[in-house]
């Protein structure tokens, strides 16, 4: 699903002339100078755009709409560098896999010449409203434009992008990423198609003032003088969103088991360590489709070789006899992992860093409600002597209660049993992971087969108020 590979993008460098913002209304033609900021056509392209995708978007922008206008986000262009930032949000005690970002643009640009022409998207975290720490980037070297010289007069066009590098360092290429509840911002930027006389403009929304979605859209560049941060309003754009559709899946927070901490129990395969599994346990109410694990794993093997088991049982991973384990699924590291810090790790020299490692399962992972489950990371070596990993203990932010359901799991080849964690290190540990997905709905049976009640038998609000109904007690009148 996800892959490995380097992607290298050669762009020419080119310095245009700073110019003042045209008035925002005006019709571009052949007489219109080569450096205005935005622009707005006719209803004349034939370009669906974005607008047929909005059924599918996570996050909706806007459309064009049938007189697209645009504000310069380009490079390498007539234009040395501009960009337009805009942002959206991911729901609280959510996470989203991201797929796609597809963003409308007008553009006089040929995709036929030898540079041709790209687009490259940006994504950042957010910052007192404004884009702080880069989170992403991708790359779109062609759109499945046409090759056709569209001269002078712009014609709308959708830069799409399906891949991303994530900004940890790792030289891995994929095809979709977990992004966090919170806002972040994005920016696309058109890549010129080497005459530096072509122009690149991102739509705006058909609203204007109105309909800002979350917070005002900015922009910044050096060839128009304009500082980092400023609000497109203060431009002659006006106050206006941009057009782009986020497409992902929203998975909820089955469990979230804290963050990591610097020590932690061996998890390890083919190391110095012996073969060791460490687990900790989560509790499903009702059935769930489980699509996304992350770990903290302390680890100073190759963290593609890493992968996680989920194993059931009520008071420990089941399915384990010997060195034999079972477990109900094993998935390799095909999505990514983010380096912490490093730390020593029981007098170990050098410090081994922490990893954030974060698997997607495919098509999720039908578990069934009202039972435990386990999940074990293992990081596995390649015989090399020193090599160790550790599955990261829950972070201690407070002195008592740390322990959900029951402490963490150990096991230890060649013994045949698992082991409460207290045995190993002296004091009940947790450990740090999360685990995402979607609940069954509750409003059929709840999952015990009786369809006259909900939520395991507990009934809903509105079941309540029918059976009080029924008997006649919820009206004024039947008051004595």
């Amino acid at each position: 699903m996800c892959r490995s590979e380097t992607l290298k993008l050669v762009c020419a460098t080119f310095v245009a002339g700073a110019a003042s913002a045209a008035y925002g209304e005006q019709i571009i033609d052949t007489q219109k100078a080569a450096l205005d900021i935005n622009v707005q056509i006719s209803a004349t392209d034939t370009v669906p755009g974005i607008a047929a995708a909005t059924t599918l978007c996570y996050w909706d922008n806007g459309a064009a709409g049938s007189t697209p206008f645009g504000h310069s986000s380009e490079q390498d262009t007539a234009v040395g560098w501009s960009a337009v930032y805009d942002d959206f949000c991911v729901d609280a005690c959510t996470c989203l896999k991201l797929d796609e970002i597809s963003a409308d643009f007008l553009t006089t640009s040929m995709f036929g010449t030898w540079a041709g022409a790209s687009a490259c998207l940006y994504i950042y975290t957010d910052c007192d409203g404004c884009p702080d720490r880069l989170v992403a980037t991708a790359y779109n070297s062609n759109n499945g434009d046409d090759n056709a010289n569209p001269g002078s007069q712009p014609r709308k066009i959708t830069h799409t992008f399906s891949d991303f590098y994530l900004n940890n360092g790792w030289d891995q290429l994929l095809d979709e990423i977990v992004l966090d509840a919170g806002c972040y911002w994005i920016s696309v930027v058109h890549k010129g198609d080497g005459s530096w006389t072509d122009r690149g403009w991102w739509c705006t929304t058909e609203y204007r003032e109105y309909r800002i979605k979350a917070a005002e859209p900015t922009t910044e560049s050096e060839d128009f003088m304009i500082a980092p941060c400023t609000k497109i309003s203060e431009t002659n754009t006006g106050k206006r969103d941009f057009a782009f559709c986020v497409i992902g899946e929203s998975s909820d927070i089955l469990c979230d088991n804290g963050n990591c901490d610097t020590m932690g129990s061996p998890s390890a395969l083919d190391t110095s360590l012996p073969s060791t599994r460490s687990a900790d346990q989560f509790h499903l109410r009702r059935d769930a489709n489980l699509s996304i694990v992350e770990v903290c794993l302390i680890n100073n093997c190759d963290p593609h070789r890493s992968f996680v088991e989920i194993y059931d049982g009520d008071c420990y991973p089941m399915n384990v006899v010997a060195t034999y384990f079972d477990p109900i699924v094993q998935h390799a590291l095909d999505s990514w992992g983010q380096p912490l810090y490093s730390t020593g790790f029981n007098g170990y020299p050098g410090g081994d860093p922490v990893w954030r490692l974060t698997w997607c399962i495919e098509n999720g992972l039908a578990l069934t409600g009202c039972a435990n489950y386990w999940v074990a990371p293992i990081g596995k070596g390649t015989g090399t002597f020193g090599e160790r990993a550790f599955f990261a203990f829950r972070q201690n932010c407070k002195e008592h209660c740390l322990i959900k359901i029951a402490e963490g799991q150990f096991y230890n080849h060649p013994a045949d049993y698992w082991s409460p964690v207290s045995y190993e290190v002296g004091t009940a540990k947790d450990f740090a992971f999360s685990v995402y997905g979607t609940l069954a709905d509750t409003q059929a049976d709840g999952g015990n087969g009786d369809d006259t009640v909900g939520d395991n038998g507990r009934g809903t609000m509105q079941e309540l108020r029918d059976a009080i109904s029924s008997f006649g007690f919820n009206t004024i009148n039947n008051r004595q």
